[in-house]
């Protein structure tokens, strides 16, 4: 796929044959730095932005080889935080090894797995494609000054939406902090979610905004700070990813908050989700015989909230002996 443009440049008399669409014996992945711009090796220089190579890269080709790993094709792809490669399908990578490039990817961002090798989706958190989950990028974000001069509180990570947190240096998420971004200064993100979203991509539907200039504060169900409400509908905004099972809920959930129904938002469930999804820590395991009271306190049951089925693993309450 070539930038339908038309345009071409010059400077000292000397470019790329350029015909009426495309830069000729250049592949589709490699684009034009921009009017009279010398750029670097990532582009062609003093060739307009719109325009790329007209050489198709298909599966198998050598110029694959140009790239890292993690980067694949934007056609057909929402996982392009990190980059893609024009007029490629989603699914067809560079084969370079990923070392050298670490240094380009922030701390934060981690393989998505090579063994089998993952693409990134697009929906959960960012992470480099057919790269072990144990590799991670070593370039350390940026933060930028918005309080007093110095380093304070007040400042915040560059390129990072405003309700993402870094973990601190060398700390990886816990438990109790499974959102946090590990390996990074422990700071808000910049970037204000702007008023008109209607849904924020890679963030689970039932997170929603805790309000304009108000941070979670680690008491009760999550929600992303400082995000405010739809200026339209007048509801929260909430993440985009949709959530069908008990695994893609946050482990700091207990399993006696379920979820609220599709589409519907309320305080003590999950917004957005169905009913039968609940979260995965677990408060009791429900036994077969409902004598016993599993691993409940004394007098009391672990008693299913789900409205039918066998004792399962989600969903349920230590409930007083009826």
């Amino acid at each position: 796929m070539c930038a339908a443009t038309g345009r071409t440049s010059t400077k000292d008399g000397k470019v790329p044959v350029v015909d009426q669409d495309c830069m000729e014996t250049v592949p589709e992945t490699l684009g034009g730095c921009g009017l009279g711009e010398a750029g670097d090796s990532t582009c062609v220089p003093t060739v307009d932005t719109d325009v790329f190579g007209c050489v198709p890269v298909e599966a198998g080709s050598p110029l694959l080889g140009l790239y890292p790993k993690f980067l694949c094709g934007c056609e057909g792809s929402t996982a392009t935080e990190l980059g893609c490669l024009n007029g490629v399908p989603k699914d067809v990578c560079g084969t370079a090894a990923e070392t050298s490039y670490l240094p380009r990817v922030p701390t934060f961002v981690c393989g998505c797995g090579d063994d089998p090798a993952q693409l990134d989706t697009g929906f959960a958190s960012v992470c480099m494609s057919n790269v072990d989950k144990l590799v991670c990028g070593s370039f350390d974000t940026l933060r930028t000054d918005r309080g007093d001069p110095g380093d304070d509180p007040a400042d915040c990570l560059t390129d990072v939406p405003e309700f993402a947190r870094g973990c601190g240096p060398d700390t990886e998420p816990t438990a109790a902090n499974p959102t946090c971004l590990r390996d990074t200064l422990a700071l808000f993100g910049c970037d204000n979610v702007p008023n008109e979203a209607s849904a924020i991509p890679r963030v689970p539907e039932y997170l929603c905004g805790c309000g304009e200039e108000t941070a979670y504060t680690g008491v009760g169900l999550p929600c992303l700070s400082f995000v405010g409400d739809n200026t339209t509908s007048g509801d929260p905004i909430c993440g985009a990813t949709p959530i069908t099972s008990t695994a893609q809920v946050l482990p700091v959930i207990t399993n006696d908050i379920c979820g609220c129904d599709d589409g519907v938002q309320g305080d003590d469930c999950l917004d957005n989700v169905p009913k039968t999804v609940c979260g995965p820590r677990a408060i009791c395991s429900p036994v077969a015989t409902p004598a016993e009271q599993g691993d409940c306190a004394a007098d009391t049951l672990c008693k299913s909230l789900l409205p039918e089925g066998a004792p399962d693993a989600i969903g349920d309450i230590c409930e007083p002996v009826p």
